[in-house]
């Protein structure tokens, strides 16, 4: 039998019914990525799946059904090999029943449905699938009015996200409450998982976006790893204070190592995190991070202290702030502030490799602007050694103040000037201070293709100096750059194994001629070779920096 209708209330209210209960979401806990110092929003990385691969779909999934749309607006349709009411009280379908609207599938062996009381059961095989999960119980409950529901051994998969589990039993109290109790969560095979939450009960309070568990699990394999009596945790992307994951280690230079980062959701635009961390062997170390974002600034401030380091007797200290402020369209300033109390420092506390190496930790603040043909920023940097084997002498050098000007407009046709210009103030203890001016005025006439392209560069670059020395104070060197770089863009289909591809063919061709001029007498301040790499066949001069310029 095949019934399609809008307007069959007492059927569209099982559907609904059922829907609400099984599409009750499991718990599923996630943790934001560790952000690097210095950085406020960082970058999502990239998921290691190595431990738990993709698994197959749940051997009930049906494929093709749609996963856009409204789907209050679609109709419901109903299928069943039998359908019965001997009083036209009660309404039975047997024989792989089915009731669908639009993404929402909801599969049973028998539906029943009692009009006067709304009392209806799913037995059977009960199966739910919509554009975000899959879901088997063994029976299904409720009523319509009011809207409750109760399923029986559970177990789902999401597939919007990874994620799978079981559930013993799940009980929908109205539209916005729901329990479930012994839950599971893994993202490995649902039949045996590496790795899994594990819940008494938890509780889902959607109407405030809270979740509330007891008995909190945490396994690989069949060995239980930590345990929590109480968690709770945001069902939506609303904020909530609240403990994070604690942190824990072992190191020979720390003892036991234990962090627990406590949040604090103060407002909107503004929150903070308190993370005490106990050391054994070190002592106990506060730390903190407050960040803030309002209409033209965001940034964050960071610190760690301890006040007595047992292995040294002396205080240990972090300080971080980082800032982006824009005051117009034109102009805006940051700040990258990092100091710490000792060259031991990131090797003594940092609890990864990459933090531990740190050898070198710098330090900025500029004055920036940009316009529609220019760039120009005024500022400051400089570096802390934080590696104990590096001797003073290795710092380098603080660049305070460093003025910078970029400019590129058209003037007439496709011939372009511009410059690239800077002015540095170098010292550093123990050492000469100087100053360098480098200007690298250009003229340059792209012409740019479909098929093919030729960029000529023709320009001058001359570099100056003042040092604080007895002999040779005004070193400078100037030198023409000339370059042309040209290539060429060929494109087909191509039809490999019956599918098809693109192929290009991109010859390029690039000419560069720099004379010749002895640097012997110019200094090292801020100069280093560029690795080489593909891109560097096409660049004017291999060092970053303007002490050296190569000749080709």
């Amino acid at each position: 039998m095949l019934l399609t209708t809008s307007r069959d209330h007492r059927r569209r209210a099982i559907a609904a019914a059922i829907a609400l209960i099984l599409s009750t979401p499991g718990w599923v806990s996630a943790q934001s990525p560790a952000c690097p110092i210095g950085t406020l929003i960082c970058k999502k990385p990239a998921l290691d799946w190595s431990l738990c691969p993709q698994n197959d779909l749940l051997d009930f999934h049906v494929s093709g059904l749609p996963t856009q749309g409204e789907r209050a607006l679609a109709d419901t349709e109903i299928k069943g090999r039998q359908t019965q009411s001997g009083d036209g009280e009660t309404y039975v379908l047997e024989g792989d029943a089915s009731i669908r609207q639009l993404d929402q599938l909801i599969r049973a062996d028998r539906f029943t449905y009692a009009r006067t009381s709304t009392q209806w059961t799913a037995q059977g095989n009960v199966r739910y699938q919509d554009r975000d999960m899959l879901l088997s119980a063994s029976e299904a409950s409720g009523t319509t009015a009011p809207n409750k529901a109760k399923v029986k051994q559970v177990r789902y998969q999401l597939l919007s996200s990874r994620g799978n589990g079981r559930a013993a039993s799940a009980v929908l109290a109205d539209s916005e409450h729901a329990s479930l109790d012994q839950a599971t969560f893994s993202t490995c095979a649902l039949d045996a998982p590496s790795w899994e939450f594990r819940a008494a009960d938890i509780d889902l309070d959607q109407a405030n976006g809270i979740g509330r568990a007891h008995d909190v699990t945490f396994r690989i394999g069949d060995v239980p790893v930590f345990w929590l009596p109480y968690a709770s945790f945001p069902l939506d992307d609303r904020r909530k204070s609240g403990f994070l994951y604690p942190e824990l280690g072992y190191s020979n230079q720390r003892g036991f190592d234990l962090a627990a980062p406590y949040y604090l959701n103060l407002a909107p635009n503004y929150d903070a995190t308190l993370t005490p961390r106990l050391m054994t062997q070190r002592g106990l170390m506060l730390g903190g991070q407050f960040r803030y974002l309002t209409d033209s600034s965001r940034g964050t401030i960071e610190a760690e202290w301890l006040p007595n380091d047992r292995d040294t007797d002396r205080r240990r200290s972090l300080l971080h702030w980082d800032d982006a402020t824009r005051f117009n369209a034109y102009w805006g300033a940051t700040v990258d502030f990092n100091h710490v109390s000792d060259d031991r420092y990131f090797e003594d506390f940092g609890r990864s490799l990459s933090i531990a190496a740190t050898t070198l930790l710098p330090s900025s603040a500029y004055f920036r602007g940009q316009g529609s043909w220019w760039k120009a920023s005024v500022g400051g940097d400089e570096y802390q050694i934080t590696d104990p084997t590096l001797s003073v002498a290795a710092e380098p050098y603080r660049r305070l103040p460093r003025a910078t000007f970029d400019a590129d407009h058209s003037l007439f046709g496709n011939l372009d000037a511009g410059i690239r210009s800077e002015y540095v103030s170098f010292s550093k203890d123990n050492a000469v201070d100087a100053h360098r001016l480098d200007l690298h005025p250009y003229l340059a006439m792209p012409i740019e293709r479909a098929a093919w392209f030729v960029r000529p560069e023709l320009g001058f670059r001359y570099t100056s100096y003042q040092i604080d020395r007895d002999a040779d104070k005004s070193p400078h060197r100037g030198t023409p750059v000339a370059s042309v770089d040209a290539g060429l863009r060929f494109e087909r289909a191509l039809d490999l194994g019956g599918s098809g591809y693109t192929q290009t063919l991109e010859p390029r061709a690039y000419y560069l001629r720099v004379p010749y001029r002895d640097q012997d007498n110019l200094p090292l301040f801020d100069t280093q070779e560029v690795p080489f790499s593909f891109g560097q066949l096409f660049r004017s001069n291999r060092f970053v920096g303007a002490d050296r310029q190569m000749d080709a």
